[in-house]
């Protein structure tokens, strides 16, 4: 089984992730949700003087580029060179290191006062996420901040179709609970701080089923009116204790 370290490592693949994640709800949400909840988070640490940002397993630099404005020393991690060369481009301003922090700690040194880490915890394997969450705690002072997301929920609709599929038809779609979620958090040095939910709406082929103005409007009500926290993507915000 190929391990995620693995998985965006290739000629090309930033460019076409970059391409495909575009016209899906996962860049929609982002545009509607995330992105301001991480400009936010990386204005706020910063005002209380936060010095140092990374974005760990950073691709092609979509949040990086929102978070790196706010502090005077920014990096982003990957292990994928072309991912990188796109987030080169992306955020110039960003020291980017090619690196698997699991395999070489010291790739990057000295403490960071924010992280983000984004579609990670989710897709690789469970060994592999703790190593990082290690590495990462080892890498935060008290009180730093750890901004990152879930993006599918066991308990929300889009989860349940994915635990049913597993069943059903052998797939091995990867899906975590909250609680999961905040076991791994807690084990590895975090306090969770706040937790919010989004991507309600169905769609196809992990595209806008209703289309991106439509979809956008209904999930902005959704989330409104409290019913987010059904969606299937999570995002915590978590402090270094």
């Amino acid at each position: 089984m190929e391990s995620y370290r693995d998985s965006h490592v290739g000629e090309d693949r930033g460019l076409s992730y970059d391409a495909v994640q575009a016209t899906k709800v996962d860049a929609l949400i982002w545009d509607i949700f995330n992105k301001d909840l991480v400009d936010q988070q990386a204005q706020s640490c910063a005002e209380r003087g936060g010095k140092r940002y990374l974005d760990f397993a950073c691709g092609t630099g979509r949040v990086l580029k929102v978070g790196q404005p706010h502090f005077p020393e920014s990096l982003g991690v990957d292990i994928s060179d072309d991912m990188l060369s796109v987030a080169r481009d992306r955020v110039p301003d960003a020291e980017l290191i090619l690196a698997d922090v699991t395999a070489d700690p010291n790739a990057a040194t000295g403490n960071f006062d924010f992280v983000t880490i984004f579609r990670f915890i989710l897709n690789a394997e469970r060994p592999l996420s703790m190593q990082v969450l290690a590495w990462l705690a080892e890498h935060m002072q008290p009180g730093a901040v750890l901004v990152g997301n879930n993006h599918m929920s066991r308990y929300s609709f889009r989860g349940i179709a994915t635990v049913i599929s597993n069943a059903l038809l052998g797939t091995k779609l990867n899906h975590l609970s909250r609680s999961e979620v905040i076991q791994m958090l807690e084990e590895s040095g975090f306090r969770v701080r706040r937790w919010t939910g989004y991507r309600v709406l169905p769609s196809f082929r992990g595209k806008p089923l209703l289309g991106r103005r439509v979809q956008g409007a209904l999930e902005r009500f959704l989330h409104a009116v409290g019913i987010g926290r059904l969606g299937s993507e999570h995002v915590f915000v978590a402090e270094r204790v």
